[in-house]
């Protein structure tokens, strides 16, 4: 075998899986989707996709903290807030203990106000109503992923 075709044998050993499905476009905003709904889960995952981004979607929590090397390229996390398993608050506590500082976009079916305030104080970037749609969820992406150090907090006692 001449050292050519070796070292070429020894890059595609190491190659590590793509982790987000291609898009066909390198710079494409990669997404970590958690949604243990599969009927819920399918809208973002399929409208985002079209829209450009790679998205990877877990079905619940746990799938993502048992893949914490998908975080390492992710551009964004969205997680939905309103789920039995773990909700999207509680699972963005966990990923910052975990030390994860990854944005991440909570999206909610139902927007109050309370539960927007405490998802800025646990650390999200920014709170979705999935009633706003598909290119309100873009445009908010795209938003975070080229702000992503904007953080929002809600506590009565800021200035």
């Amino acid at each position: 075998m001449t050292a050519a075709l070796e070292q070429k044998f020894a890059t595609l050993e190491s190659a590590e899986p793509a982790l987000f499905a291609s898009v066909g476009k390198p710079d494409a905003i990669r997404v970590l989707l958690i949604d243990d709904d599969p009927i819920d889960g399918e809208f973002p995952t399929d409208e985002l996709s079209k829209q450009g981004f790679a998205v990877r979607r877990f079905e619940d929590g746990a799938s993502l903290l048992n893949a914490r090397d998908a975080t390492h390229d992710a551009d964004v996390i969205v997680l939905h807030c309103d789920r039995p398993k773990i909700s999207g608050i509680d699972l963005l506590v966990e990923l910052h203990q975990q030390g994860i500082n990854v944005p991440v976009v909570l999206l909610t079916g139902q927007a109050l106000p309370s539960h927007e305030c405490l998802a800025f104080d646990k650390g999200a970037v920014d709170v979705i109503c999935k009633s706003r749609g598909s290119e309100v969820l873009v445009r908010r992406l795209k938003g975070v992923v080229r702000l992503p150090s904007v953080r929002t907090n809600c506590s009565p006692t800021d200035p």
